[in-house]
């Protein structure tokens, strides 16, 4: 405990509820988040089993995992810390009878790698090719991945020459043969999970009597499918959310990522704290200056310095 600072003592607290750390860069966020799963098993009565930790990336979740184990022991073995949608795909798997019944899957799907989807899709766009007007695979691929963030003009002339149909075809047929070769992409896992989540009472229950306590790193990059995950996750009273992220450094919006959920954390979460990580322990402060001059040009973020 003796190496936090007043800020970070204050945001690891073991207290229930609904929070946010907005961290700057290099303000020991991580460090944060570790506390805070210290502090709820070793002061705040929360077995480790009942913690999940939500994460972007593999490597993040097995650095949070050997972090608690240093301060805490084996006990932080029995915590679950994974990819949104590695936590998502042992949900499926464990609630399979209600997966299979749902999805309509005779039996449970293999997963398709990125490289396989990303093959396939080019596949179906060549076979209707002469759909898109001379545009090349890569372009129609991009704009499948990417339609969500096309300006609305764009969006209106791809509807108007016929290639958003087409972009809608291709998208059917992959679906077709998802379902036809019992597979599913990292994308469905999250949509399945979802799906079961919110059309089965029973299955939710025992999710949020497993899961008393969520916590989720870099906040920032959640999309519109992570966030409603994490709501479903959460029961409706008394939910426990621990979330980091800073809004300066979120990166994701070609993945759909959308920097409001941290940006208007209460809008979503009336009632939520949010504490401020400001102290800068990676950085000269020269670079600090001359980084926050560039940021404020940004009218789209949090105010902190």
């Amino acid at each position: 405990m003796g190496t936090l600072n007043k800020q970070q003592l204050r945001a690891s607290g073991p207290e229930s509820g609904i929070h946010l750390v907005i961290a700057g860069a290099g303000t020991g966020k991580t460090l944060t988040l570790v506390e805070k799963l210290k502090n709820l098993i070793c002061t705040g009565g929360y077995k480790p089993e009942n913690l999940l930790v939500l994460t972007f990336s593999k490597k993040a979740a097995e650095e949070i995992r050997e972090r608690v184990r240093s301060a805490i022991g084996e006990p932080a073995g029995f915590i679950t810390s994974g990819t949104f949608h590695s936590v998502a795909l042992n949900i499926l798997r464990e609630n399979q009878e209600a997966f299979l019944g749902l999805s309509g899957f005779s039996r449970f799907p293999a997963i398709m790698e990125e490289s396989d989807r990303t093959r396939r899709l080019e596949t179906i766009i060549m076979s209707r090719i002469k759909s898109f007007l001379g545009f090349p695979v890569p372009v129609i691929l991009h704009i499948l991945n990417s339609g969500h963030r096309l300006e609305p003009p764009i969006q209106k002339k791809l509807a108007r020459s016929g290639i958003a149909q087409g972009v809608e075809k291709v998208l059917d047929d992959y679906q077709s043969m998802k379902s036809s070769e019992h597979l599913i992409d990292f994308d469905d896992m999250v949509r399945w999970c979802i799906l079961i989540l919110r059309n089965n009472p029973e299955v939710r229950h025992v999710i949020h009597e497993k899961y008393r306590y969520i916590l989720v790193d870099e906040f920032q990059d959640t999309a519109p499918d992570n966030f409603e995950l994490i709501r479903l996750l959460m029961p409706e009273s008394a939910p426990n959310l621990f979330a980091v992220g800073d809004d300066w450094q979120s990166i994701y919006g070609f993945r759909n990522a959308r920097v409001e959920y941290i940006i208007k954390f209460k809008k979503f979460f009336p009632g939520g704290k949010v504490y401020p990580l400001t102290i800068n322990y990676r950085s000269m402060y020269e670079i600090i200056k001359i980084s926050n001059r560039f940021i404020k040009k940004n009218r789209h973020r949090t105010s902190k310095k």
